[in-house]
């Protein structure tokens, strides 16, 4: 997997002019918008990767996605700056690449997992979603090598924590 990325469910993206070294897309990261992330241009976020991986002149990405509710809170503690709306779980599949010339089907990754998302709203009017989930790598495990996930400092073949606090995606 020499430099891949991917984007949206069934789009494709292709970068032309000068070639630029590092690539101009990017493949990786369970960060969607968030307080504690950065706004990256053409990041296409393959969960199951812990950070930005590979990069690419072009990039492909489908993501599927199921939602279950568990509780409709609709509470805050007395009349706190702070109300918790609701929970939820999502089950998950990316499945991308990113790219130079063209896609290869042998180089798409497959990252599946869950996560627990809570929606809040923090000083009367600020929404908010926070994502605690476990993301693995289960197709294009050989292009993985000896990376480790920066939060449990374990080998990323064996899954990744995500955390985040930030907007809804």
């Amino acid at each position: 997997m020499a430099n891949h990325h991917m984007a949206d469910p069934q789009t494709f993206y292709q970068n032309f002019g000068d070639k630029i070294f590092q690539g101009v897309f990017r493949l990786g990261s369970a960060a969607g918008e968030g307080f504690l992330t950065e706004y990256t241009p053409y990041l296409l976020t393959l969960r199951g990767l812990p950070q930005i991986t590979f990069s690419g002149e072009g990039g492909m990405l489908f993501s599927g996605e199921y939602r279950l509710p568990l509780v409709d809170i609709q509470r805050g503690l007395g009349t706190g700056p702070i109300f918790l709306k609701n929970l939820h779980m999502a089950f998950f599949a990316d499945y991308g690449t990113v790219f130079d010339t063209s896609p290869k089907l042998n180089e798409f990754l497959l990252g599946v997992g869950t996560e627990l998302r809570g929606n809040f709203v923090v000083g009367y009017g600020l929404p908010l979603t926070a994502r605690l989930g476990y993301g693995i790598i289960v197709k294009g495990r050989k292009f993985l090598g000896g990376l480790t996930d920066p939060i449990t400092n374990n080998s990323i073949k064996n899954g990744v924590l995500i955390l985040e606090l930030g907007t809804s995606f």
